[in-house]
């Protein structure tokens, strides 16, 4: 039944009748209706176009008779209708009750306050309604809505939810434009995106990965040579330019962002910017003084033509400078190794680690033997801190097992797995490339690690596992391990975080370090019988003497030896037992 309503001011006629989905939808077709949340019916302008267009749409329906002025009448032929009266030219009383409705929770146009508006900017809607207590309440509901006080209007995430619930409480887009929308926001929320990398372990291939809630593979499935890999979700195609190229320029055209993760031939583009040893030279040179500028520059130039690594020249650099700089000590061409000695002993009594005073003695000694060509037998005299038998601190098995167990990142497992799995040191882990994995040796390639030696490590079965996992979930291209800005390395630095926080989450209460993890590696291959002189090897160590320190540690023989408090406790329970029979 149609019947004339006054909605806030203003004339409309409402439909109070049955409703499918295909009525509802052709009623979106007329210019100005409205949905009233109150009375749950539709509605539309008391005007003669609103009139004529709903009659065009041949629904079924009841009207009551009555005429009003300013709208023509016309007759009806309509299942069960009856003729409305509605006139043009002349005016009367009409026979259509009005049925006046003012409530906050309408939806209706008001003529006395600004309309309701929704524009998308970005990926929020921004929303300017009229204050009513219930719409405020409505949109307060909205995922991620809050109000914007600078702009006087409502602000919320532009996901399908919010889309939906706006059109259904304010219709502010006809059927079309709100098809739009809600492809624009799909296109937003899940773009189409293709990753490119180099797959783990499969040589002349590249991996291809396409996401998106449009993401055509039509034009992959043409591709000769292609395979699918269900567990990573993603295709392998030949390493070949012209089909990479195709593949690129197919998804760019259609839309898609495309990244390119395979590794740049220019490899310059994945270091770090480093200071040059002469940047670093002129820094000392100006610390120390113009006194000393000839034989700092003399120093510096016989480590670099030497090619001492940077982190060398920088530690000799600042000790043989402190060294140079000691008031006691004059000039340093004419001491003696009796005054060094002193300088030494002085330098001892502040406390610092044997290590330290070590490297002070190589830094002192490089300059008498390298630079000057001092008399040797003044150098033999320099006496090094005795050296203590310091044993190295191990992990049990288990304490490893619960830490490798910790970590929930994939990446952060990786570095523990690859690190206790090979035995490699914290700055060879960082400096590895994915060139360095060999998956079909079985190996991983240490590439000038301590004292510029290449060597082989082992590249275990489970570490293979996890590094496949870790790879087609970060695609590395040059490091395997990268940092923030996917080109350079991560840094040695937050490698031995994620040894701490793995440990802490294990429930291990000591220090645990990264070294400590080479160790326990040594340790428990020795447990397991592997030859020292194979240790020697996979840990890269010059002296086999360094490497037998693990046979201190190791209790593989330890365990063949019997306590005399556990004989001595078995025999008393044997004559116990015995005197008991």
């Amino acid at each position: 039944m149609l019947e004339k309503i006054n909605r806030n001011g203003a004339d409309r006629i409402l439909l109070n009748m049955g409703y499918d989905e295909s009525s509802v939808n052709k009623i979106k077709t007329i210019a100005g209706r409205r949905y009233s949340v109150t009375l749950k019916r539709w509605h539309i302008p008391y005007d003669k176009t609103a009139y004529n267009a709903f009659l065009a749409l041949n629904l079924p329906h009841d009207i009551i008779s009555g005429t009003t002025e300013g709208i023509h009448k016309e007759k009806v032929s309509c299942h069960n209708s009856v003729h409305t009266g509605i006139d043009d030219n002349q005016s009367s009383t009409s026979a259509l009750p009005t049925i006046d409705i003012v409530e906050a929770t309408d939806i209706a146009e008001r003529t006395d306050q600004k309309s309701t508006t929704v524009t998308m900017s970005g990926g929020s809607f921004r929303v300017s309604i009229p204050y009513e207590q219930a719409d405020v309440k409505f949109i307060k509901s909205l995922y991620g809505s809050y109000w914007r006080q600078a702009d006087k209007l409502w602000v919320m995430k532009a996901v399908i939810p919010n889309a939906q619930a706006l059109q259904d409480r304010y219709q502010v887009w006809s059927e079309d434009a709100f098809a739009e929308l809600l492809e624009l926001i799909r296109q937003q929320s899940d773009p189409i995106i293709l990753e490119m990398y180099v797959p783990p372990g499969e040589a002349g291939k590249v991996a291809l990965r396409l996401s998106g809630h449009s993401a055509d593979f039509t034009f992959l499935k043409r591709i000769p040579q292609r395979q699918y890999h269900a567990k990573y979700k993603r295709w392998t195609v030949p390493r070949d330019k012209n089909i990479l190229n195709a593949i690129h320029k197919h998804y760019k055209a259609a839309g898609a962002k495309v990244i390119n993760r395979i590794p740049n031939k220019d490899k310059a583009v994945y270091m770090k910017p480093s200071e040059s040893n002469q940047a670093m030279l002129q820094k000392i040179v100006h610390k120390v003084g113009d006194v000393h500028t000839a034989t700092v520059k003399k120093y510096a130039d016989t480590l670099i033509a030497q090619s001492y690594s940077k982190n060398t020249i920088r530690v000799y650099m600042g000790e043989f400078c402190k060294f140079l700089q000691d008031p006691a000590m004059g000039d340093i061409n004419d001491r003696t190794a009796t005054e060094v000695n002193a300088y030494l002993s002085r330098i001892a009594e502040t406390k610092v680690s044997d290590s330290q005073l070590n490297q002070i003695v190589s830094a002192i000694k490089f300059y008498y033997t390298k630079v000057v060509f001092c008399d040797r037998v003044m150098i033999d005299k320099l006496q090094r801190p005795r050296k203590g038998r310091r044993l190295p601190r191990v992990l049990s098995m288990s304490e490893v097992q619960r830490m490798l167990m910790a970590l929930d990142n994939v990446k952060h497992k990786c570095m523990l797995y690859t690190l206790y799995s090979s035995g490699m040191r914290c700055n060879e882990i960082v400096a590895l490339t994915v060139d360095d994995l060999l998956w079909d040796r079985e190996q991983i390639f240490v590439r000038a690690a301590k004292g510029k030696k290449d060597r082989y490590v082992q590249f275990s079965v489970w570490t293979r596992m996890v590094m496949k996992d870790y790879i087609d979930a970060y695609q590395p291209q040059h490091w395997v391990f990268e940092g923030a800005d996917k080109r350079t390395n991560y840094s040695s630095s937050s490698i031995r975080k994620v040894v701490k926080k793995a440990a802490r989450k294990a429930g291990i209460t000591k220090s645990v370090t990264t070294h400590m993890l080479r160790h326990s590696y040594a340790t428990h291959i020795m447990d397991h019988g592997l030859d020292v002189r194979f240790i020697q090897t996979l840990l890269g160590h010059n002296d086999v003497k360094t490497t037998m320190i693990y046979t201190h540690v190791t209790n593989k023989s330890l365990k063949k030896i019997e306590s005399p408090l556990d004989i001595m406790v078995r025999n008393h329970i044997k004559n116990r037992n015995n005197d008991i029979k």
